[in-house]
């Protein structure tokens, strides 16, 4: 591009998605940048207690996870995006595994190249990510619908689970989920030098190819069934460029309104809070999502 930066990959806080993956300056890398959740998120101490298990979701892959608790509907947690740099505990939500666990079963997991999940060749497709959550679901034996919880890219990869098997879901939350048209926002309000490349999966432990998610996800949103839905959305919202501030901000606000449209009943909670939210509002997420789980029990 010709910018004389260096791509890196960062999470602002109060940027969602791919507009949190932003250029970072010659020199910078983004395990230099320090996350914006107050401490970082380490598997429960309570981990012991229950058996990870290494299972095969077909296609030569196999996952990472653990599961507390009993009961249906089942609980999964969807991890964002993990980046070099990042230790495996941030594929793990101890706030949830502690609240959910003793009303129904809870679940969580590490998608490929993350912790002793499979090792993949990137670029990875994010179908490819949906497809290892169907094997996921079937390989742990939990009985479908599931309430799926997102955050960030993972609840993109959430509602387009969600558009793409509508009989396996009981709800969704999504955590200021990676939305579905960013890379369309990008290329409308800022200037090229502020794209997110294509190359841009080489900067994630994952190797997930983020740019090609979005028509997935965008196709999978006429599939989603009438089962609730709730995003929660930060306060804040900051723009890339100055420039476009405003649009920038009524856009990211549209897709959020036209996402979460999409479920039956909706919801849209807007928290005081940094993108990486959870550590910061576990309670009042938790309490959405045994109410999701009580309502489909």
């Amino acid at each position: 591009m010709g910018t004389g930066l260096t791509w890196g990959t960062v999470r602002i806080a109060a940027v969602t998605g791919v507009l949190a993956l932003v250029l970072v300056g010659a020199g910078c890398t983004a395990s230099e940048v320090p996350r914006d959740s107050p401490a970082a998120v380490t598997p429960s101490s309570t981990a012991a207690e229950a058996e990870v298990k290494l299972v095969d979701v077909g296609n030569g892959r196999s996952v990472s996870a653990t599961c507390w608790g009993s009961g249906s509907p089942a609980v999964i947690f969807l991890h964002g995006l993990i980046m070099r740099g990042d230790s495996d505990g941030w594929a793990h939500s101890p706030e949830l595994q502690q609240r959910i666990a003793p009303e129904t079963t809870y679940c969580e997991y590490e998608r490929v190249n993350v912790g002793a999940s499979s090792k993949v060749d990137g670029p990875f497709p994010v179908t490819d990510t949906v497809a290892d959550l169907k094997g996921l679901i079937q390989g742990l034996g939990l009985a479908s619908p599931v309430v799926l919880v997102g955050g960030s890219f993972g609840g993109l990869v959430a509602y387009t689970y969600a558009g793409t098997h509508p009989a396996d879901v009981a709800g969704v939350v999504l955590l200021d989920p990676t939305l579905q048209s960013e890379d369309e926002i990008e290329k409308s309000l800022l200037p090229e030098s502020m794209w997110l490349p294509y190359e841009a999966w080489q900067d994630t432990r994952e190797q997930i190819d983020v740019l090609g998610a979005y028509p997935v996800a965008r196709e999978a949103l006429a599939g989603i069934p009438s089962v609730p839905g709730t995003i929660f959305v930060t306060e804040s919202l900051e723009a890339p460029d100055p420039a476009s501030a405003e649009a920038f901000r009524a856009g990211i606000r549209q897709m959020q309104a036209d996402l979460i449209a999409h479920f039956d009943p909706s919801a849209t909670i807007t928290v005081d809070a940094p993108h990486a939210m959870l550590p910061i509002v576990p309670d009042e997420i938790a309490a959405v999502v045994i109410g999701m789980v009580d309502a489909a029990g």
